[in-house]
């Protein structure tokens, strides 16, 4: 199942809250389905000629139910790995 390979590669996280010292944790999800997601928004975007980002991280969103900052700054980092 797509949690239990999220819980062996520990894809799992925490990120910095709007409070002072405030810390929230978030789970990933339906690993398969985001892996396949993934997969396409890239091929999408190889064909395209485009940046991934604008498919990738509503694809993090919605099939992973990462939050947005989550996924923006995966996004981010990324691009910084392929530049």
């Amino acid at each position: 199942s797509g949690r239990g390979w999220a819980d062996r590669l520990g894809l799992h996280g925490a990120y910095p809250g709007p409070g002072a010292g405030e810390t929230l944790t978030y789970r990933v999800t339906r690993l398969p389905a985001g892996l396949a997601l993934m997969g396409g928004a890239g091929l999408v975007s190889a064909l395209l000629g485009i940046g991934s980002g604008v498919l990738k991280i509503p694809a993090m969103d919605a099939a992973l139910r990462l939050p947005i900052k989550v996924s923006s700054a995966t996004s981010s980092f990324m691009i910084g790995v392929t530049a």
